[in-house]
Order: structure tokens, then sequence, then C-alpha cells
């Protein structure tokens, strides 16, 4: 298969044999990983926690297989793990200062942070006995709504805040995954996600499990390790997010030969990046829409237009104001149902819909109502803008508002930007201040959180000029 095909069929479960590889990859020479390590590894895991009292371990590991040993050993020791928006000291530590945590888990990765190092017991964990196997056979298949995971978020529109998953959302989507875009037990997957974001978590580690398939231990960001890795393992799903998949434009075609499917989510994906990788590659793209908060909403093909199409299980609406209304299984319980969502959406045919950008992005200044992400959509459309973000800071003038964009374009000069946007925008619609930088401030999976967007303009050095308060 060339393209992304449409979704169908069924896809596997958690139930599998002891000697089914589940991961690969990992240190040159290390053999591939089987459920029967994965059992025996959580079982040292577990004893480490039992013996510390830590009921709310903070993991955070580089290696998968790693990753999900420690998450299998808090479940089966009845813990709630916490996944960290970030591997960052300051971040680690503030989450376990605060009592959020007990203590830090990591596989080495952590440099000069206390806690405890597991990967000496995910290298080497001994055999596993059957009850192990029949414990977290039970455990998978679980689908209850007790507490299962306490995940932040990355913060992209305000501070960080905990996401609580059940099992029935957590498992419930994975296996929800696995069998809407039949995965299948041959399924090799390469993630660029991380495993503690919910994206990283869901598509790059327990959608595989629950196909039957197996996923790749390493995170590999820069397009010559993913092909690398793509030819010595092979490679057949690609599990991405925007940035990385521009960055594979350095890549020859046929640079990543057996890939068969490509997901992408975490991010805007430009459609630019999606018909490169068409015409390069052959391969569409698939876009999964969630969060941390709704769990996965629906999917689309990158090529065939804007609509998108609910995941099996959930539905959309759309208020009389557009917003977009969630009727799902994997979104929190406590919260009304349907959900109301910061997203503005048109319905389409066949319960299909339209994304039109978050409803908290539209601002009325001087009177006129502003749409940020047309702005922001105005501006990635230039020649010579290779990134761009647009955001409304809070004015104490009669405006009420200031619109600020920082702009990844070497070679051009703010006038130029503002001439551009003029052919489209009044003046009041035209940011007040642009900040010109190398590259913007974004996470590893390509948001950028409005904390660190705002930094950009803490500075009143930055340009103000252009139009009248």
């Amino acid at each position: 298969m060339t393209a992304a095909a449409e979704p169908g069929g069924a896809g596997g479960s958690s139930g599998r044999a002891p000697e089914s590889v589940i991961a690969f990859g990992g240190a040159p020479g290390d053999p591939p990983k089987t459920w029967l390590d994965l059992i025996a590894a959580a079982d040292q895991v577990r004893a480490s926690l039992v013996e510390r009292g830590w009921q709310r371990p903070l993991v955070f590991c580089g290696d998968r297989f790693a990753f999900l040993a420690c998450l299998l050993a808090a479940w089966e020791s009845s813990g709630l793990p916490i996944l960290p928006a970030n591997g960052r000291p300051e971040t680690l530590r503030a989450l376990v200062d605060a009592g959020a945590a007990d203590g830090l888990v990591h596989d080495g990765v952590v440099q000069g942070t206390p806690g405890l190092e597991v990967s000496p017991a995910c290298v080497d964990a001994g055999a596993a006995g059957a009850d192990a196997l029949a414990r977290a056979a039970r455990l998978f298949a679980r689908r209850d709504h007790d507490p299962l995971l306490a995940l932040y978020s990355s913060g992209s529109t305000g501070a960080p805040s905990a996401s609580i998953k059940t099992a029935a959302q957590l498992f419930g989507e994975a296996d929800t995954l696995a069998r809407t875009f039949d995965l299948g037990a041959r399924t090799r997957l390469l993630a660029t996600a991380p495993p503690h974001h919910i994206y990283g978590l869901l598509a790059g580690v327990l959608a595989p499990l629950y196909a039957g398939g197996a996923f790749l231990r390493q995170t590999p960001l820069h397009a010559p390790a993913i092909a690398r890795l793509v030819a010595e393992h092979g490679v057949d799903v690609l599990c991405a997010v925007p940035p990385h998949l521009h960055g594979l434009q350095v890549l020859a075609p046929g640079s990543i030969a057996g890939v068969t499917r490509v997901f992408s989510s975490g991010a805007r994906l430009p459609p630019e990046t999606a018909e490169f990788m068409r015409q390069r590659f052959g391969l569409g793209v698939t876009e999964l829409l969630g969060s941390s908060e709704t769990g996965g909403i629906a999917w689309r093909l990158a090529t065939d237009g804007a609509d998108w199409t609910p995941l099996p299980g959930v539905e959309v609406s759309a208020d009389l104001d557009g917003t977009l209304l969630l009727d799902s299984p994997f979104a929190a319980r406590h919260e009304p149902r349907p959900r109301r969502c910061a997203d503005r959406i048109e319905m389409t045919a066949g319960a299909r819909f339209r994304h039109l950008g978050r409803a908290d992005a539209i601002v009325k200044i001087a009177g006129e109502r502003v749409s940020l992400p047309e702005v922001e959509q105005r501006l990635l459309a230039l020649d010579g803008v290779r990134d761009a973000a647009v955001l409304a800071l809070d004015d104490a003038g009669p405006r009420q508002h200031e619109i600020c964009a920082a702009v990844v374009a070497p070679g051009l000069s703010v006038a130029d930007l503002r001439q551009a946007l003029a052919g489209w925008f009044d003046p009041v619609a035209i940011p007040r201040r642009f900040a010109l930088v190398d590259r913007l401030p974004r996470e590893e999976t390509g948001k950028l959180p409005r904390s660190r967007l705002e930094a950009l303009f803490a500075s009143e050095r930055q340009d103000r000029e252009g139009g009248p308060r």
C-alpha cells in the first residue's frame, strides 16, 4: 500500500502469547523484548515501588519498553502513575515537591534529579511466572472507570494541568485505534512523539500492543535516524508529529521504503508537508485530532480535504454558535455530556465536520472581530515564512487586545510582513507587534505553549509600529 488506506477491519487485543515480541530496537545488540520480558521487568520494578511505598510514581523514560514496564508495575501495585508534561528537571522536581508524585522513576535519561533508576531491571529481569502473566492479562482487559493514570498537559493554552485517565478511556482508545486502522499483529511501529505524551503513549505504545504488534523502543527525532531505524528494523508504521515529518524533506525518495502508513498528531499538519509526503514517498498522512482532556476525537486523510471523521463511539455536534460538542467514551466522565470544547466546527455530510480553529481564538478589537487563526494562516502562506504563531494579549487601552505575531522568516522584515497582510486584512487585524526569531519555542510534539509564546513579547524592545492605537 502506498497511500493511507481507509480504516477498517479488526485489530488485535492484549491477549498475547508469552513469547510474542512487543518491542524492538534499544542498544546495539539488544534482542527483541517479548510479552514475557515485559511482565518480568514490571515485577522487578513493582518490588522497588513497594519497598519505597510509592503509590504515585512520576514516570519519565526514554526507552518505551522501560516506560511501559514502569506503568505496569505501578498498576499492579494499585498505584496511580504520573506522567509529566516534559522531562525538564525543574518540571520533574516541582511535581515531587508539590506532593503530586511520590518520587521520580526513570531509566537513566534524567541527570541530577534524585529518583529510582529502573533500567537494570528492564534490561535483564529474569523469568515471569504464570501468575504474573495472568495478572497482566486481566489488567489490560480492564474497562472500568477507576483512575489509572494522571497525565499533565504541555500547557499549550495556560498552566499545565493534570488529566485523569481511566482504564476504559486509556485501554478503550488504544484498542479502538488498533481496530479502526487495522494495525494487525505484524505492525512494527516507530513513534517520534515521546511516550509521556498522550499521543506518544496511545499511538506509540498501547495501540501496537493491542494490535498484537510491536513498537520501537527509541524515539528518534531527526530524519537520518528515522530512516536508519526504519531500514534496520523493518518498520511499516510511522507515528510522527508535524515538525518531524517536515524534517524528512532532507531524505531522498526511497529512504523510508517499507513504511505503508503515516500518522500525524500533536499539532496542525501544514498542507504543504502532507503534499510533500505524498510526492516524495507516495504516502498519505492520517491525521488524528484530540487532546489530553478529550482523548481522541476524529481522523482524516490530510490530502483529501478538510473534513474530519469521528472515531468509532465518538459523537460530535455543533452548538448554535459553532462550538464543538463532544460525547466520547475517551473524555473525562465527571464533566457534563456532551462536553463543550474550545473548538469551532462546521458539520458536513455523513456526521463529518470541518475544524475552524479554537473558539477562544476570535477577539474583538475596536469593535471588529478578528480571527487569530486566519491571520496565522495568511502569514504561513507567505513565501519565505517557515513558521508563525499569533496570539492576542490583553491591552489596557480602548482596543482591549493587542495582536502579536512570532515569525520565522529569514530575509523578510516586519515591513514586508505587514505589507503582505495589508492585502488581506483591515489595519486593526494586522499584528501590532512582531517577534522575528530563528525558531519558535515549540514542544517536542510541535505544540507551542502559550507561556513560551508570551515570553517572546515580554520585552518592550519588540517592534510596535504600524497602525494607530
